[in-house]
C-alpha cells in the first residue's frame, strides 16, 4: 500500500471520502483520489457480491491482501474489472453500486479506469470502411443499370 500511496502525486493532500461503513459487517470503504480502499475486518465472514456506493465507473484491482503474493489464499480473481450498477436513487449524484467479493480479514485497493478516447486512426479506419461499403453499393447499382440497358 505504501508503494501505491507514494505513486500518487500529493497523496497526503487528497481528501478522504468515506464511501461505506457498516459495523455489523465490519466493512469500511473510502476513496482518496481515484483509489478506493475496501477493508473487511471480520475474522470469520467473507462476503460474495458485497455492495457499496461508489462513483459510477469501471474499476480495476491494484492491490489485494488475499493474493498469494501477500500471503493470502487467492480466493478472488484480480484480473476482473468491476463496474458500478446504476441505481435511480443515487444516479443523479453520480454514484452506483459497486459489488465485489470480500474475503474475511482482507484489504483491497481499486483504481478507477479512465475511459480511453477513440484514436484518430480508428475513426479514419471506420470512415474508410463506410466509404468502401458506399462504393460497393454504387458499383452494384451501376452494374444493374448496365444490365438493364443491355437488355433493352
Amino acid at each position: 500500500m505504501i508503494a501505491l500511496a507514494t505513486g500518487v502525486y500529493n497523496f497526503q493532500d487528497l481528501p478522504v471520502d468515506k464511501l461505506w461503513e457498516k459495523d455489523d459487517d465490519q466493512v469500511l470503504a473510502f476513496r482518496r483520489g481515484d483509489l478506493i480502499f475496501v477493508f473487511n475486518w471480520s475474522p470469520t465472514r467473507s462476503f460474495p457480491d458485497y455492495g457499496f456506493l461508489a462513483p459510477a465507473g469501471e474499476y480495476e484491482v491494484v492491490l489485494n491482501s488475499d493474493s498469494p503474493e501477500y500471503g493470502g489464499h487467492g480466493f478472488s480473481d484480480d484480473s476482473v474489472h468491476h463496474f458500478t450498477q446504476p441505481d435511480p436513487l443515487y444516479s443523479p449524484s453520480g454514484k452506483g453500486w459497486l459489488k465485489m467479493y470480500l474475503p474475511a480479514r482482507s484489504a483491497q485497493v481499486l483504481r478507477m479506469v479512465k475511459p480511453q478516447p477513440e484514436s484518430k486512426a480508428k475513426k479514419r479506419g471506420t470512415a474508410k470502411k463506410e466509404d468502401k461499403a458506399t462504393v460497393a453499393k454504387k458499383s452494384a447499382s451501376a452494374k444493374k443499370n448496365r444490365t438493364k440497358k443491355e437488355e433493352k
